[in-house]
């Protein structure tokens, strides 16, 4: 056994931080005990610490795997040896202690910058989530050292509202732990940012008991609004921004764009009231802007945003492809082009084959580090102020990704020396523009006021000799030099030149002065059960309220006014689609300053089903009107009274087994009826290797059934003694011309853990992942049904299951 404990650096390192780590012969398994694992370019000492006497093979590589430093014959005493390093040029290295005739020990990486650390830059962000994963004090010491001599600037954060809030009657909230880490970051000199995505059990109904993690938002809008005022006060101080949900428009948000629409202003309403300068972003989407943000927009959701925000792990080659196809269309139709805006997540792991978390390879690593540099400048040449790697610190994700610019013991890998060389090549000097070919990999990224020559990060065709003046220098991402002979490659280069006369720049046009106008007055609300289908909880991916056909709908909720409004009689308008008729045009109601004033519009939706429409109600207020928009679809009446015996009518299909490569699934047939009808299922799942796994159980539905079927319902329960599945049950169709439909699924909760599921075509809506494009699912097309999980992760044996019984027509 022997340790490696780093002594002092041979001249003065800012941080002033050591480390030490202790490296089990048999096990080689690093511990670390204290530091950061930053060297600067001076020479360093090493203790080596063993039980007895012998010599050792002392080698330190870099990220090439080239010797940077050997000595074969190491003498090592009983007790303490002194290793001094010579001095390394800036990069990334592994220091490996081999004793003859004993097990390989895993090599200590460090990484070697300069002593002088840059100002932070706010434009490089690190998701760090040290409030959620940053450990204890000393370790939330040592991410905020390693934060800081990389320059990095913005670190984003995680709160649970359930957390810091049980009760109503917890008031102010007790924010604990997330007050103590971001008063640390601040006094630091960092600006932050944090998102929440959960609500304590008082803001929701009391039957949304749905089991489904973090992912049920709040009813109590009074309540979200309180919580806001109270988070700008108590905490605004500490952040530059706030986001009000994560990836809405996936499963991590159960409910519909008009309720995040209302929650958002209700929030937003919060925190203007108590810190007008703190800025409100959205939850981003997963992938590009789609209908849920599309929604979102139509219910004035844009003046409830002080920043546009965004998620990216695609390819840092096509980002700018990316944000012209996928996001600035609808951002330009929701009335936000021009708003400033933010990536708050992109990132790559470092494990090999997609989905897993292994192995991890220098290749992967080397991959990683690329990926960093690359995202970065495209998310600036893309024109977002701010950019955040996800993640900080090693997290494994439930078995499905290993992210991470540090390992768990902080000790680097090579995307944190790329991290501080790009930080520090472009600090201080602001963005000047691009050069991209379309659908190429191959761009350059400027920055530099135009006046003393400029740097860049280029890679592909642009990283070429050619494109560079002769009094042009390169480095590679990690910062070492480089010869113009070594140009080429996929891998991103720094650049930088005295010359201001390059050509084919793009430049990105002028921050906007002003975006979205604010309104006075926010209108917010929801479809009231009666004459819809379905209960208070909604599942992931509900674009639509179902409407009974010929019956009368009604939306209520408040119309909140701010501090500025003049006390006076206003009209909430109410409008909506042909087969949605207001029952009366205008409400009249009487807004105060800092107050919330109920009103409620009825409409009568049409006989026919399946018509799609909306429902309106919009107030005005200083020229500026904001809306609350409900989308619609009619269909039939599917209540017990409407529909008699044909409710009981059991669904009789042969379910299969489909689940992921790295699934082992069971499926054994269920029956509720007592005869040869089943029915139902039960499905056991078991996870072979750690990672992302989905399991769909699937049945064809033949024609004769289907042109029968307005929809399904549904019970889903546990199995005794089995873990339900992590992420809610999700359920899709796909039609005869091999079209994939999503169906959202209305839920109730029964006894026991069970619940009463609703789907309904007539609500369809096409899945991203669908090759066939398709507008609307066509009645009686229904050529299959699967109901599962996607995702959520787990580590090997892991084993899930879930019981579907009482499937009955709609």
């Amino acid at each position: 056994m022997f340790s490696i404990k780093f002594v002092r650096r041979l001249g003065i390192f800012a941080s002033g931080v050591a480390f030490s780590v202790i490296v089990s012969a048999a096990t080689a398994d690093p511990t670390p005990v204290n530091g950061s694992f930053i060297v600067d370019t001076l020479p360093s000492q090493w203790l080596i610490v063993r039980g007895t006497k012998g010599t050792a093979s002392v080698t330190v590589r870099d990220v090439d795997g080239q010797f940077a430093y050997r000595a074969d014959n190491f003498v090592l005493n009983a007790s303490s040896n002194l290793l001094t390093l010579p001095a390394l040029t800036p990069g990334f290295y592994r220091l490996t202690v081999q004793v003859p005739e004993e097990v390989a020990v895993k090599p200590v990486s460090f990484v070697v910058i300069p002593a002088t650390r840059p100002k932070l830059d706010k434009r490089f962000g690190m998701d760090a989530g040290l409030s959620w994963y940053g450990g204890d004090d000393q370790s939330i010491g040592k991410a905020i050292d390693a934060l800081s001599a990389a320059g990095v600037g913005s670190v984003r954060d995680r709160l649970r509202w359930s957390q810091v809030q049980l009760t109503a009657a917890v008031n102010p909230p007790l924010w604990g732990r997330f007050l103590n880490v971001a008063r640390r970051l601040s006094l630091a000199g960092f600006s932050q940012v944090t998102s929440f995505h959960d609500s304590p059990a008082f803001t929701r109904y009391s039957s949304d008991t749905v089991t489904s993690g973090d992912r049920k938002p709040p009813r109590d809008l009074a309540a979200l609004q309180a919580f806001g005022a109270a988070f700008a006060r108590d905490m605004g101080p500490y952040f530059d921004g706030v986001e009000y949900w994560n990836e809405q428009n996936t499963d991590f948000y159960l409910g519909t764009p008009w309720q995040y629409a209302s929650q958002l202003k209700a929030f937003y309403a919060g925190v203007k009231s108590a810190r007008p300068q703190l800025k409100v972003l959205g939850g981003a989407p997963s992938r590009g802007l789609d209908e849920f943000f599309k929604a979102t927009y139509e219910n004035s959701g844009v003046a409830s945003l002080d920043l546009r925000n965004q998620h990216y792990y695609a390819n840092p080659d096509q980002t700018l492809e990316f944000v012209a196809a996928s996001v600035a269309p609808i951002d330009a139709a929701g009335g936000a082009t021009g708003q400033p805006g933010w990536i708050t997540e992109t990132g790559l792991g470092v494990q090999g084959p997609t989905g897993t978390a292994g192995p991890i390879t220098a290749a992967t690593e080397r991959a990683q580090a690329a990926f960093l540099v690359k995202t970065y400048a495209s998310g600036f040449a893309a024109g977002y102020e701010r950019v955040f790697f996800f993640f900080f610190r090693e997290l494994v994700e439930q078995g499905r990704a290993n992210w991470g610019v540090l390992n768990a013991d902080f000790s680097p890998r090579p995307s944190y020396a790329a991290l501080a060389a790009l930080v520090r090549h472009v600090n201080g000097k602001p963005l000047a523009g691009y050069r991209h070919v379309a659908n190429s990999a191959s761009s350059a990224v400027f920055f530099g006021d135009g006046t003393s020559g400029v740097v860049a990060v280029a890679w592909g065709d642009e990283a070429a000799s050619a494109k560079w003046p002769a009094d042009a220098k390169f480095w590679d991402m990690f910062g070492r030099p480089l010869n113009r002979s070594e140009l080429g490659g996929s891998e991103p280069v720094l650049v930088a030149t005295t010359s201001t006369s390059l050509v084919g720049i793009t430049k990105l046009p002028a921050a906007a002065a002003s975006v979205a106008a604010r309104a006075t007055l926010r209108i917010v609300g929801d479809i009231e059960a009666p004459g819809t289908v379905g209960k208070e909880v909604v599942g992931a991916h509900a674009l639509e309220a179902a409407t009974v056909a010929g019956s009368t709908v009604r939306v209520s909720g408040a119309v909140l006014a701010n501090s500025s409004i003049v006390a006076q009689t206003l009209n909430v308008d109410c409008s909506g689609s042909s087969d949605m008729v207001p029952v009366q045009r205008q409400v009249a109601v009487g807004v105060r300053p800092n107050t919330s004033t109920p009103f409620a519009c009825e409409f009568k939706a049409g006989s026919t089903a399946g018509v799609r429409g909306f429902m309106r109600a919009s107030v005005s207020s200083g020229g500026v009107t904001d809306a609350l928009v409900v989308r619609t679809v009619s269909v039939p009446d599917t209540s017990a009274a409407a529909l008699g015996a044909k409710l009981s009518a059991p669904v009789c299909l042969t379910w299969r087994t489909r689940s992921a490569p790295i699934v082992s699934m069971a499926l054994e047939a269920k029956s509720s009826t007592g005869n040869s009808c089943m029915d139902g299922f039960i499905s056991r799942s078991t996870l072979n290797i750690a990672g992302d796994g989905w399991v769909f159980p699937i049945a064809d539905v033949p024609a004769t059934v289907a042109s029968t079927l307005n929809g399904v319902s549904f019970k889903a329960a546990p199995l005794a003694g089995v873990a339900y599945p992590l992420k809610p049950l999700m359920m899709q169709a796909v039609d005869k011309d091999g079209a994939i439909w999503l169906l959202p699924l209305a839920t109730e909760k029964l006894a026991s853990g069970v619940v009463q599921h609703t789907a309904l075509f007539a609500t369809a809506r096409l899945a991203d992942w669908s090759t066939v494009k398709k507008s609307a699912l066509a009645a009686g097309s229904v050529a299959q049904m699967s109901i599962g999980f996607a995702g959520g992760g787990g580590t090997a044996t892991d084993k899930t299951a879930f019981v579907i019984s009482e499937m009955r027509a709609l």
